[in-house]
């Protein structure tokens, strides 16, 4: 299939994508498709935001962290030490939209019968060195489209492995199964407004951060997403973090990454610049250039900080410049 058209977009041309209103929706959607239950542990890796564990604690997973390196690249020896019998799932993350390399990861999951989520909430349509998308390496992809392109909302689960669904139909949650249904991409892409209708049947509510907030994606994202032209966006964006590059190393920074790949779709620079009056003159410059200069990410509050994790000090001596979101 082209990929210049927009129905080969991955995931979007997927026959086993679900949509939701926000990607932290989707950990929850994969981990109630994995059948995980409040005995089971899921890990994270220590640098990851608090949005994340704040809704896994509103629905009762239980979580373990394991620490990162300062390239934020899983400690694979400290990692092997916690895949105990109650690991079920273990998440890693594709850091800014830049890709983590996965594959040793992969192999030790894989014999310890662990499943493996691939948070690619950075990296809408970002491939790897070997060509491979983003989110289609580990049993589950998760996307967040906003941190991408201009569109008022949307996340994504894909299922890689479809046997994961037929191991569902029998033995995941009944109101999992009952409640949501594939989105397919015909759907989506056709825009047909009673396959859009029916691929959207409401959720019941859930009740996050003391209001009611949706699961489902607004009819309008779904519009805007059948209308993207990869090759532009990716464009648009290396662009711009190489203009913000520029100015950072004019400064004397130098960013976390080495070089901008092909096909890296990056959704911040990310700048090792301790704080200090230089980081206040380069996020001033940043600033009239239209960028906007934070931390990422809030890091959860009962994160340990355990000796040799390397979370802590990224959070410190990181700094994120958000790139401008692309156009569709």
């Amino acid at each position: 299939m082209d990929e210049g058209h927009p129905s080969g977009i991955f995931p979007l041309s997927s026959p086993h994508l679900t949509l939701y209103f926000r990607g932290r929706f989707a950990i929850v959607g994969a981990l109630r498709l994995l059948g995980i239950s409040d005995r089971d542990t899921l890990l994270l890796p220590s640098f990851i935001c608090n949005t994340v564990t704040d809704v896994l604690d509103f629905f009762r997973y239980r979580y373990r962290f394991y620490p990162v390196t300062k390239k934020v690249a899983p400690d694979m020896e400290i990692l092997e030490g916690r895949l105990t019998p109650e690991a079920k799932v273990l998440l890693f993350v594709n850091y800014f939209g830049f890709p983590t390399d996965c594959t040793s990861l992969l192999g030790l999951c894989r014999d310890r019968g662990v499943k493996v989520i691939e948070d690619n909430a950075h990296g809408f349509l970002g491939k790897d060195r070997c060509g491979d998308h983003l989110g289609s390496r580990g049993d589950i992809g998760i996307f967040s489209f906003p941190k991408t392109v201009n569109v008022p909302d949307g996340g994504g689960m894909v299922v890689n492995r479809p046997e994961i669904l037929e191991e569902a139909a029998t033995s995941a949650p009944a109101s999992f199964i009952l409640e949501r249904q594939v989105s397919r991409g015909r759907d989506l892409l056709g825009l047909e407004q009673e396959a859009l209708n029916r691929s959207r049947r409401r959720h019941a509510s859930e009740r996050q951060e003391g209001r009611e907030e949706p699961w489902d994606i607004s009819p309008i994202t779904c519009r805007l997403l059948g209308k993207i032209e990869p090759a532009a966006v990716l464009d648009f964006r290396g662009r711009s973090y190489l203009e913000a590059l520029v100015i950072c190393e004019e400064e004397g920074f130098k960013p976390l990454y080495d070089g901008l790949e092909e096909g890296v779709c990056p959704y911040l620079l990310p700048i090792v610049a301790p704080p200090g009056m230089s980081r206040d003159r380069v996020t001033r410059r940043l600033e009239k250039f239209g960028y906007q200069v934070s931390h990422w990410p809030d890091l959860p509050k009962n994160l340990d900080g355990r000796p040799g994790d390397s979370a802590l000090w990224l959070r410190e001596n990181l700094m994120a410049v958000y790139l401008r979101p692309a156009m569709i």
